[in-house]
């Protein structure tokens, strides 16, 4: 199972991070869940997702559990480094904007049989 909590693509970086809609095909239908949040969400809508979030979890009880965070990174290299590449990047996607497929798409995380 794959759950992101992120940015409302159509209006925060990256613009690809994936909508509400994104559930997954086949036998991964139902295994991809995206939370996409408004700009400036307040923490009671955030924590409301991230608790909706952790019921799917519990639900589907996975055997291990990798969490995506960077402060370990930040630890390692230092935050100005990591803001000063991640910039680059950012900068090097908003000018291939117009190239960016902005539709819905479908996630599928298992192979079909």
């Amino acid at each position: 199972m794959f759950v992101s909590l992120h940015g409302k693509p159509s209006v925060s970086y990256p613009y690809y991070s994936g909508f509400s809609g994104e559930v997954g095909a086949g036998h991964g239908e139902g295994f991809n869940l995206n939370y996409p949040l408004p700009k400036n969400t307040a923490w009671e809508s955030y924590r409301d997702a991230l608790l909706h979030a952790c019921k799917k979890l519990q639900q589907f009880a996975p055997e291990v559990l990798v969490i995506s965070f960077a402060a370990r990174l930040f630890a390692k290299v230092g935050i100005r480094r990591v803001i000063r590449e991640m910039a680059t990047y950012i900068e090097a996607d908003c000018l291939r904007w117009a190239q960016f497929d902005k539709s819905p798409r479908t996630a599928n995380h298992c192979r079909t049989v």
